[in-house]
């Protein structure tokens, strides 16, 4: 209960002016005779007297007195009316209200002394007396006070409707009242056993004698608190705050004897009354302590296992994978004085012991004696020992062990590695390896070596059974029990051949089943195809296929893949030649030249060739009539061009234009590549139309030689800057050229260009990439015959060649693509009987680069 602190309502001398029918000026005052009131201290009486304007602070049953003093300077009394109010409801009309009723008549201007029951059986008295010349009064008597009396008291007095009012506030105090569990008092006890915290309604033993008391009590005012103990006679005293409405003592004692009692009695008083508390206090605590009598016993092994287990302590719990909970239950005999706190800790299997956290996984209990834990969804990790630690501030006691294990249940995965033991089938030479998870499309060759594995992952580890076609095996079929199993002699042609692997534990067991198809025995074939050239000598092509050989020795094409599983050794292509006669000629015919006028009328012209393939596969020259004779129609050689539009016109040529009007543009020199005297700087030169009519201006790009042919000289595009010698700066060292990559055919070199500083004797990077040698040229470009161990050259992507196999039988391809085209000759499963057609172009291979376009090949130091 708080203590209520009124607000202070001080009236002096109130003075009002009131105009009456005869026009004169009258007034009337409220007097205070003594000063205003303030909470009063203790003791408090039982009657409390005095005037309007102060507050009074009384008891419960007191009673006060409230007098208000006023003179009406003249004003007749017929006309001085006066009224009181509670809590702003006015006492004599709230007195006589009913249902129905009307508010009763003012009180009339003469001395009354009136009775009224506005509290029900603790009636109030008002005495008004009014003297129309001298002072006049009105008191109003509260008797039997209680909390329905506390409150505002209002003095009205007034004449037509002019008033003059005061006011007093009465409070009421209470008696103290003990509070057993007092908020916020908090004074913990130390691991080794210090300070115990205590209040006036708990018994509470220490290990050191030494006691605190918390003795808390509540009243208005606040009490004063007096603690006694009766080892000594010790008293301690707490004084009140008045602000507070509590008043909490806190009384250390001891130490004492291990084994004394001790009895702290503690009285809190106020006017009001007194509350009184005692407590008796027990030195020397007494330890936890471990149940009597045998402990529950624990089965040798884990037989089954379950997703929910409960087990009490020294028993084993056989739970399951992320399924459940394991509730592991410990029992003390005795939980000790003071009240031992419990701690759970974990011994993992590898030995080492950790304490266990609350977390969303594990959580503790305590009921009673009964220790609780709980492990939700238990993984591998939470396998081991668990137990309890009981500790007080007299001893500590470790509950026995309790075993978890946890299962998982068994599941078959070929990506689980398996250490085969000695004598198994898996990984030895000669066999083929399936494992059940696959597919059952698997064929099986002849009389092969076969084994099946069943890799299989659980806790504990599984046992596994075999069977073949819902058949089981025996014994002497081999060892059962193993993730792997001998098939060599069960699979026959024509039956399902399928077998079934079931991996056990005792969580529970996973089954899979592979089933193998008997095949007939398989080799590859040569079938010889056309020849792959019309003329000049060919070759023919060979297909390798896979073929089964069925009893009756009958060849049975199937995909060249089952061959290849085999591993089956490729039969060696022969080199069969055939059509070695001469090709008819044929025209060849080289690029056209540049038009011979830049401007109106010029002719371009282009190389005329007769060209025949031997029957060696040779190309030779030969005249043009040998063409004319083979009824072929010679190619134009020269036709009429004009060079500015770039295209054969018939009429309305460019006239030739005026040297005045064409010119070369430059664009500005770029930076040099190197301060000293090695430096190059580049610039952009076209050839355009001069604008005549805005000097300066330049029109369109035409070819530089249409700027040449009027007499314009070109400006140098690169030139020599920087200054000084260059001391720190490299030169370009080139190695010998590395063995050409072909003897014929066209084939590449490379050698190894490095910058040398020869100030440091050591490579540099401040060498001009301007003047850095070419690394790559080609060698060996003439023609050689197609032979069977031939390869590609490095410096082609001869792959394109397998889109356009047709161009193999050139000469030019084969010998740079050596390597594809005998592949697409001999080893294709389809073969494409070679044709020759002039339609369409010749594919061009692309020449393999480093990834960046080789520098210009500039002649400079080497």
């Amino acid at each position: 209960m708080n203590m209520k602190i009124g607000v202070l309502v001080v009236f002096s001398l109130f003075t009002l002016s009131v105009v009456n029918g005869g026009g004169g000026g009258v007034s009337f005052n409220i007097i205070n005779e003594e000063a205003p009131g303030t909470r009063p201290d203790p003791p408090i009486p039982d009657t409390i007297a005095g005037n309007i304007g102060r507050n009074y602070f009384t008891k419960l049953g007191g009673r006060v007195d409230i007098t208000a003093r006023f003179v009406t300077n003249g004003i007749p009394d017929q006309e001085v009316l006066v009224r009181w109010f509670y809590k702003g409801d006015e006492i004599e009309f709230a007195l006589n209200r009913q249902a129905g009723d009307t508010p009763p008549p003012e009180a009339r201007p003469f001395t009354t002394r009136r009775s009224m029951n506005f509290f029900g059986d603790r009636p109030l008295y008002i005495d008004t007396d009014i003297n129309q010349n001298g002072e006049s009064f009105s008191t109003i008597y509260i008797q039997n006070i209680d909390p329905r009396h506390v409150g505002d008291y209002t003095f009205e007095v007034y004449s037509g409707s002019a008033s003059s009012t005061a006011s007093s506030e009465v409070f009421l105090g209470t008696p103290p009242v003990l509070i057993p569990t007092p908020p916020g008092i908090t004074d913990p006890v130390p691991p080794n056993g210090g300070n115990v915290d205590l209040t006036m309604s708990t018994l509470t033993q220490s290990c050191d004698g030494i006691f605190v008391v918390y003795a808390t009590f509540e009243g208005d005012p606040a009490p004063t608190v007096v603690c006694t103990n009766s080892a000594n006679s010790e008293t301690a005293e707490s004084q009140p705050n008045p602000n507070e409405a509590q008043t909490t003592l806190k009384y250390t004692l001891g130490p004492f004897p291990s084994g004394s009692s001790v009895i702290v009695d503690c009285v809190a008083t106020n006017p009001h009354g007194e509350a009184s508390g005692s407590i008796t206090l027990t030195s020397f605590g007494t330890p936890p302590e471990l149940p009597s009598g045998p402990l529950p016993p624990r089965d040798p092994v884990c037989t089954s296992a379950s997703a929910v287990v409960s087990v009490l302590m020294n028993q084993r719990a056989c739970g399951i994978e992320n399924m459940g909970q394991i509730t592991i239950t410990h029992t003390l005999g005795e939980d000790g004085i003071p009240l031992a706190a419990i701690t759970w800790f974990h011994r993992d299997t590898s030995g080492v012991v950790r304490q266990i956290v609350a977390d969303s996984r594990h959580s503790f209990s305590r009921q009673g004696l009964d220790q609780v834990l709980t492990i939700i969804r238990p993984t591998l990790a939470d396998e081991g020992d668990y137990f309890a630690s009981a500790t007080n501030c007299v001893n500590t006691v470790n509950t026995p062990d309790t075993e978890v294990r946890v299962f998982r249940r068994p599941v078959i995965d070929p990506t689980q590695p398996i250490d085969p033991p000695p004598g198994s089938c898996q990984n030895q030479a000669g066999y083929v390896t399936y494992n059940v998870k696959e597919s059952t499309d698997e064929i099986l060759i002849g009389d092969q070596p076969v084994c099946i594995t069943c890799p299989a992952t659980g806790n504990p580890d599984p046992t596994y059974s075999w069977l073949r076609d819902d058949d089981t095996f025996t014994p002497n079929q081999g060892p059962i029990n193993q993730p792997y199993l001998d098939a060599t002699g069960l699979i026959f042609p024509n039956q399902p051949n399928c077998f079934t692997c079931t991996s056990t534990n005792l969580v529970g067991n996973d089954q899979s089943t592979v089933c193998i198809q008997a095949g007939l025995p398989l080799e590859y074939r040569l079938e010889r195809g056309e020849c792959t050239r019309p003329c000049g000598g060919g070759v023919y092509a060979y297909t390798i296929v896979c073929v089964e050989i069925t009893p009756d020795q009958v060849a049975v094409p199937v995909s060249v893949d089952r061959c290849i599983s085999l591993q089956l050794p490729r039969p060696t292509i022969p080199l069969e030649r055939c059509n070695a006669i001469a090709c008819p000629p044929q025209f060849l015919l080289g690029a056209w030249s540049s038009c011979s006028s830049s401007c109106e009328e010029g002719t371009r012209t282009r190389t005329v060739r007769c060209r025949q393939i031997g029957a060696n596969g040779l190309q030779t020259n030969v005249g043009i009539s040998v063409c004319e004779d083979a009824g072929l129609t010679i190619p134009v050689a020269i036709e009429p061009c004009n060079v500015i539009n770039r295209v054969r016109r018939t009429g309305d040529l460019n006239p030739c234009p005026v040297p005045e009007n064409f010119g070369f543009e430059t664009s500005p020199w770029s930076a040099c590549t190197l301060t000293c005297h090695l430096g190059r700087r580049t610039r952009t030169v076209r050839c355009r139309e001069i604008n005549l009519q805005q000097l300066g201006q330049y029109g369109r790009v035409y070819p530089d030689e249409v700027c040449l042919r009027l007499g314009h000289e070109r400006p140098d595009d690169t030139d020599i800057c920087g200054s000084g010698p260059c001391k720190n700066y490299g030169s370009w060292l080139c190695q010998a050229w590395q063995p050409c990559s072909r003897t014929c055919g066209g084939g590449g070199q490379i050698r190894e260009v490095t910058c040398y500083d020869s100030l440091t004797e050591s490579e540099s990077d401040n060498c001009d990439l301007s003047f850095k040698p070419n690394p790559y040229q080609s060698c060996n470009e003439g023609p050689c015959l197609l032979t069977t161990d031939c390869i590609d050259s490095p410096f082609y992507h001869c792959y394109i060649l397998r889109s356009v196999p047709r161009y193999c039988d050139d000469p030019r391809y084969v010998s740079v693509c050596c390597g594809t085209c005998e592949d697409i000759i001999f080893r294709t499963t389809t073969t494409t009987p070679a044709t020759t057609t002039t339609a369409t172009e010749p594919p061009t291979i692309p020449v393999v680069t480093s990834g960046t376009t080789s520098p210009p090949t500039i002649p400079g130091p080497n």
